[in-house]
């Protein structure tokens, strides 16, 4: 008997998860699968872009299996927060990188949650999106994303950003 990869770690919680959408261990496993190989970083040639597109990918999946899966939003929510500034060596959703994913995500969130209204679960990590675009284009100390976030709200593009071109 051999130990488990990382790799088969992470497909076994797949097969698991395709059955066991509520399974708080089998998601907390994979959450320290993913983090194994974020901790050997370069070492384990990690590509992170598909690392969080496969996490994405699995969230949406098993959203639609189950709806109100407090623990596949909440993994999906880790995911994007943790896995896509680690491509930048950052800590937060920023500029680098983050905040590319954290605006596909909410063009992909704003379908969902049309359709599905009474998955609270995801609805919270739709504000959680929401908010993460507010703190990042706000001007410290001011809040001054309320009406970026109006904005947004209404599907309409953005205003831009000292030239950068447009969020939406």
């Amino acid at each position: 008997l051999g130990v488990a990869s990382v790799h088969d770690e992470l497909a076994f919680t797949r097969v698991l998860l395709s059955k066991h959408t509520k399974s708080g261990e089998a998601w907390a496993h994979r959450k320290w699968a993913i983090q194994q190989l974020l901790d050997a970083g370069a070492s384990a040639s990690v590509d992170y872009m598909k690392l969080c597109a496969a996490e994405v990918e699995l969230c949406e999946r098993v959203a639609l299996l189950y709806p109100k899966n407090y623990y596949c939003w909440t993994h999906r929510q880790w995911a994007v927060k943790t896995i896509s500034p680690a491509q930048n060596g950052s800590d937060e959703v920023d500029g680098g990188g983050g905040i590319v994913s954290v605006l596909g995500e909410l063009q992909t969130m704003q379908g969902y949650v049309a359709r599905h209204v009474g998955d609270h679960a995801g609805f919270h990590y739709y504000e959680w999106i929401l908010m993460r675009i507010v703190d990042y284009f706000s001007p410290p100390p001011l809040n001054g994303g309320a009406p970026l976030l109006a904005h947004l709200l209404a599907g309409r593009t953005a205003p831009t950003l000292a030239g950068e071109g447009s969020v939406a």
